[in-house]
Parts: structure tokens; C-alpha cells; sequence
């Protein structure tokens, strides 16, 4: 009231003890209840809805928080989205395609304008005011169906309004849908531009190439952080769609309790009329004892049923929670690398074993092995020092733990050594 009254200049923004005695005096004749005690209320007040002004400080003013709670219960109570159409909300995403995108700026321009600050609580707003517009058509179609004083016409109409309002809002709820599975496509395109980007550049890089690949790689990870935004944004969009076609959903069995309704109301008509006909036709009339039935007429063989209609109203906090599951998307150029890394790693230990049998072998026939000789023919044949590696380490491991070998190691590098990458002491397999 004091907001209001302050909004339409009839009490100053810093108003006095009196104009709040004024406010409860109207509220209370409004409500057609006992006017209250003021200073209790005022005591309540302060602190969080009403503070003193600084230079004035027998007077009183709203809080920041008071004039934030007033704009909240207003959105609510008065939404500018309630029929406004939900469509219209999500076109501007509709019409985003990958081809705007040239550069990560576009991008990030793009998501700021449609979902950072203010953008993207409007969406939210507009799914919360258009559940709270469903509930109240719930609520009234509830109302209608379990009342018995209009007419079943007057009723059907009623719930035919209603229903058309619910119906029109699914349709809306639909096409939304449709619209952030199309974006999710565009913006997955995007992400994919700036991946191609950024493996463009060959493995041997200069300087400058390097400079240009850590600048596309923070490109990449930016588009990659929008997109990751937009998703977590639009689950939390599915999720309030999803409470909404609850709700429709719920609206549309209602509509069949309407039927089932005014079936067996009628019929309720239809035998009380049939059992009506059959009294009258079984009555005589006198003027002495006026109407009377006959002695034949079967009063115990009637079965009377009281008729009752139970109305089931809709409960969200009982009902099972939907669970949405968001599809991972696949990295197809992690995915080969992955794969191309496995089969790397397969082959290896395969031409290892194939090494280790080969040497076993030859120790059992010969009775010795020059390791320091073989290690760089399989480096080389195989052109990888990693499998020569892992046949030493096998081959040493073998004998240690058997004990009819010995390993004798000259800790002298030979010359043959001193060219290769990898330097190698004279070590000596032999069979005792």
C-alpha cells in the first residue's frame, strides 16, 4: 500500500508515522477487519522494509529490499509474459546459424547479447509465469468439474475454454523444444569451425606458428566454455518445459473426468426418471387418501446407491521427478587419437614378446646371449628404443629369477655406443 500510494504521488517517498497509520487504517477497511496496533507493526517493519533517512530521522522510506520484494510478488501476481507467446521469447535463437560466426569475438558477442544479465532471466521468467498462467487454468478447470450448480452445458463450455488455453501453450512448449535441439546442432557446427582451425597448422611449427596455435587453442577452449554454458542454460529450460507438458498432460486426463462426470450424472437423471415413471404408473388416487401405491408394488426390491463423484486434484511435490539425459557428444578427432595411441601401444607389446621368445630360444641352443650386440639392431629394425627397452628388461627379469642363468655386465661402454642416443654397458646372458 505504501509502495503504491508513493508510485501514484499521494504520499512522499520519505512518508511520515501518520501516512503508515493512513495505510493500515485502508487495508484494514478493505479486508473488513479490525484496524491493528501501528507501532507494533512499524517495530516489525524496520531494519529490513522500513529504514530512516539520514537527514530526516522522525521519518520513514522503503528499503532496497522492500521496493526488490514488491517487484517480485508484482512479476508474479501481474507477469508481463503470461500471454505473451513463448515462441516469440526463443525466436531470436531460432534464427542463429553457424555461417554468422567468423570469428570467436561473434561468438562470444552472441552468447553475452542472448544469455548473460538480463537475457537469459527473461527466458526463465517466461517459463515461471507461463507454469503459474497453467496452474491457474488447473485450478479453474477443477473448480468447474466438481461444482454441481451450472448446467453441464454451462460446465463444458467452461472446460472447453480452458482446455483451448492449455492446449495452445503445449503447442508453444513444443516448438521451443524444437528450437534449442536446432541451436544445440548450429552451435555444435560452431565448436567444430574453431577445432578445424586450430589443428590447420602443421606439427613443426616456427615461432609465429606457435604464437597463431596458442591463440586458435584459446579460441577453441573458449567456444567449447560457451557452448558447455548454453547446455547447462537449456537443461534447466528442458527441466521447466518438462514440469509444464507435466502439467498439460495432467489438464488432458482431466478432461476425460469430465466425460466420466457427466455420464454418470445423466445416468443418475435417466433412472431417477425411469424409477419415477414406474411409481406413477404403479399409484392410484382418492380424494380420501389421496396418492397411494398398491400393495404389489415391490418397495423392498429397489436398490437405492448414494451417488458420490471424486475429483483427484493434481499434487507436483507427489509426483516422480523426469530425468533428463543429455546425449555426450563425441570427439571424433580425440576419439582417433585414442585409438591410433591403443593400436601404438598393442603393437609394441606384441614385437616385444615376439623378441623375448626369439632370444629364449637362441639362450637355450647357443647357451649365451651378447645383449649390448642385439640391442640396437631391434631399435632399429622396429624404430622404436621403447621395444628394445622392455626386451632387456624382460630378458634380465628371466634370469634373474631362473637359476640356471647368469647375467655377467662389464660396466664399459663400447665405442660402437658412443654414436647412438642411448649408451649401453656390455651385459652377458649365460646358461650354466
Amino acid at each position: 500500500m505504501l509502495h503504491k500510494k508513493i508510485i501514484n504521488k499521494q504520499i512522499n517517498k520519505h512518508f511520515t508515522y501518520k501516512d503508515i497509520e493512513r495505510c493500515i487504517k485502508d487495508v484494514a477497511l478493505m479486508e473488513s477487519s479490525s484496524i491493528p496496533h501501528t507501532d507494533p507493526i512499524v517495530d516489525g517493519l524496520l531494519k529490513y522494509y522500513l529504514e530512516h533517512p539520514r537527514e530526516e530521522r522522525f521519518k520513514y522510506a522503503l528499503t532496497d529490499f522492500a521496493l526488490k520484494f514488491v517487484k517480485l510478488i508484482d512479476n508474479k501476481l501481474y507477469s508481463p509474459y503470461a500471454k505473451f507467446p513463448l515462441r516469440d521469447t526463443f525466436k531470436k535463437l531460432a534464427d542463429f546459424t553457424a555461417s554468422d560466426i567468423k570469428s570467436i569475438d561473434d561468438f562470444n558477442r552472441w552468447y553475452e547479447f542472448n544469455f548473460e544479465g538480463n537475457s537469459g532471466t527473461v527466458i526463465i521468467d517466461h517459463l515461471e509465469s507461463l507454469k503459474d498462467y497453467v496452474n491457474k487454468a488447473i485450478d479453474e478447470l477443477n473448480i468447474y468439474i466438481n461444482q454441481d450448480q451450472d448446467s453441464a452445458l454451462k460446465t463444458a463450455e467452461n472446460v472447453s475454454i480452458l482446455f483451448e488455453k492449455i492446449t495452445a501453450k503445449s503447442d508453444e512448449i513444443k516448438d521451443t523444444l524444437l528450437i534449442s535441439n536446432s541451436l544445440d546442432e548450429e552451435i555444435e557446427q560452431v565448436v567444430d569451425y574453431f577445432l578445424k582451425r586450430k589443428n590447420s597448422l602443421p606439427d613443426t611449427k616456427t615461432p609465429e606458428q606457435k604464437e597463431t596455435h596458442k591463440k586458435l587453442r584459446e579460441e577453441y577452449d573458449r567456444a567449447v566454455q560457451i557452448k558447455k554454458k548454453v547446455d547447462e542454460f537449456f537443461v534447466e529450460v528442458e527441466y521447466k518445459l518438462g514440469q509444464l507438458l507435466d502439467r498439460s498432460a495432467y489438464a488432458s486426463t482431466q478432461l476425460i473426468t469430465v466425460q466420466d462426470n457427466f455420464k454418470n450424472k445423466s445416468a443418475v437423471r435417466i433412472n431417477v426418471k425411469r424409477f419415477l415413471k414406474f411409481t406413477l404408473e404403479q399409484a392410484s388416487f382418492s380424494k380420501k387418501d389421496g396418492i397411494t401405491l398398491s400393495e404389489k408394488f415391490p418397495l423392498k426390491s429397489i436398490v437405492s446407491e448414494r451417488f458420490k463423484h471424486v475429483g483427484l486434484v493434481y499434487y507436483e511435490e507427489f509426483g516422480i521427478q523426469k530425468s533428463y539425459v543429455i546425449e555426450p557428444k563425441v570427439n571424433e578427432a580425440h576419439l582417433k587419437s585414442q585409438i591410433s595411441k591403443l593400436d601404438t601401444e598393442l603393437t609394441r607389446q606384441e614385437n616385444t614378446a615376439k623378441w623375448v621368445n626369439h632370444f629364449k630360444n637362441q639362450l637355450s641352443n647357443d647357451g649365451e646371449i651378447d645383449f649390448s650386440n642385439h640391442f640396437y639392431e631391434i631399435a632399429l629394425k622396429e624404430n622404436d628404443a621403447l621395444i628394445a627397452l622392455k626386451v632387456g628388461f624382460e630378458l634380465v627379469e628371466f634370469a634373474r629369477h631362473n637359476n640356471g642363468y647368469e647375467i655377467k655386465i662389464d660396466r664399459e661402454i663400447p665405442k660402437s655406443s658412443l654414436s647412438q642416443n642411448i649408451a649401453l654397458w656390455k651385459m652377458k646372458i649365460i646358461k650354466k
